[in-house]
C-alpha cells in the first residue's frame, strides 16, 4: 500500500516537472515592459508611410528657383503679349476690338482648368504634370510665334494656357511635399507667390523691348519665352523627386463639378468682353447680362 502511494507521488512529480518544461519561459524584460511602450512600438510597425528624403542645400535652392520660375513664366506669357497687341494687330490684320482675345484666351483656359488639372496632378503625378505643362506651354507658345492669321493665334493661345493650368497646382503640391511645416516652407511659398508680380513686370519689359528693338518684333518675345520654358523644364526634371502614387486614395474625378466650374468661368469671361456687352443690339446685351448672372 505504501509502495503504491510512493509510486503515485513520483508519477505526480514527474508530470509536474514535464509540464514546467513545456511551459514557455517568460523573460524578465517582457514582464517589466511598459504597456505604453508596447503600444508605441506596434504602431510604429504598422506605419508604412515613406519617410521624407533629406535634401541638400543646392537641391532646395534649385527646387524653389524652378517652381518660382514657372510662376514667373505663367504670368509673363500673358503680359508680354498684352504690350505687343497693337503691333500684332497690324501684322496679322486683327481689328482692335478683337485683339483682347489674345490675352483672354490664355487667361481663360488657364483659369478654367486650374482645379481640374490640379486633381489630375494628384492622381497621376505632380512632377509628370508639371513637366507636361511646361512642354505644352512652350510648344504652343512657339506655334503662336509662327502664326499668320487671327484664328490660328487665338486657338494656340488658348491651348498654351492649358500648360499654365497644369504647372501652378503641380508646383504647389510639389513644394508642399518637399518642405514640411517650417520656416523653410514659409520662405519657399513666399518666393513662389512673389513670382506672379515679378512675372508681370518681366513680361512687360521683355515684350516691350523685344517688340521695339528686334527685327522679328513681337515674335521674338514668344521665341524667348519658349527658351525660358525649356530651361524650366530642365530644372524641374533634375530638381523634383520622382512621383510616388498613392493607389489607396479615392481616384474618382468630379466631372460634373469640373464642367460647371469651367462653364461658369467661360460665361463670365465671355460676358466681360467689350464686343459682347457694348453691342448696339439691346437683346444681345440683355442675354449676355443674364448669362453673367446665371454663371455667378
Amino acid at each position: 500500500m505504501a509502495s503504491s502511494t510512493t509510486h503515485e507521488a513520483k508519477g505526480t512529480n514527474v508530470d509536474a516537472h514535464d509540464m514546467d518544461e513545456k511551459q514557455p519561459s517568460v523573460k524578465l524584460s517582457e514582464v517589466n515592459q511598459d504597456p505604453q511602450q508596447t503600444t508605441t512600438n506596434s504602431s510604429l510597425k504598422t506605419d508604412v508611410s515613406p519617410p521624407r528624403l533629406a535634401r541638400s542645400r543646392l537641391s532646395i535652392i534649385g527646387l524653389i528657383i524652378t517652381c518660382t520660375a514657372a510662376m514667373v513664366l505663367n504670368t509673363a506669357n500673358s503680359t508680354a503679349i498684352s504690350i505687343a497687341l497693337p503691333t500684332i494687330g497690324r501684322d496679322l490684320g486683327i481689328v482692335e476690338n478683337k485683339l483682347q482675345w489674345l490675352v483672354s484666351a490664355y487667361s481663360l483656359s488657364s483659369g478654367c482648368l486650374l482645379l481640374f488639372l490640379g486633381r489630375l496632378a494628384d492622381l497621376y503625378g505632380r512632377k509628370r504634370t508639371f513637366l507636361l505643362g511646361i512642354f505644352v506651354q512652350a510648344a504652343f507658345g512657339l506655334g503662336c510665334a509662327f502664326s499668320k492669321d487671327e484664328i490660328t493665334i487665338d486657338v494656340l493661345r488658348g491651348l498654351q494656357g492649358i500648360g499654365g493650368a497644369a504647372i501652378i497646382p503641380a508646383a504647389i503640391g510639389i513644394m508642399a511635399d518637399a518642405f514640411p511645416p517650417s520656416r523653410l516652407r514659409a520662405i519657399a511659398f513666399s518666393t513662389f507667390g512673389a513670382g506672379a508680380p515679378i512675372g508681370a513686370s518681366i513680361g512687360n519689359l521683355i515684350g516691350g523691348v523685344l517688340t521695339e528693338l528686334t527685327s522679328q518684333s513681337w515674335r521674338s518675345t514668344l521665341y524667348m519665352m519658349t527658351g525660358l520654358s525649356a530651361l524650366a523644364f530642365i530644372g524641374g526634371y533634375f530638381t523634383m523627386d520622382a512621383d510616388v502614387l498613392d493607389m489607396t486614395q479615392d481616384r474618382r474625378i468630379d466631372w460634373i463639378g469640373a464642367f460647371l466650374v469651367t462653364a461658369g468661368l467661360v460665361l463670365i469671361s465671355s460676358c466681360s468682353q467689350k464686343e459682347v456687352l457694348l453691342r448696339k443690339d439691346g437683346k444681345q446685351t440683355i442675354s449676355s447680362l443674364f448669362l453673367l448672372l446665371a454663371s455667378s
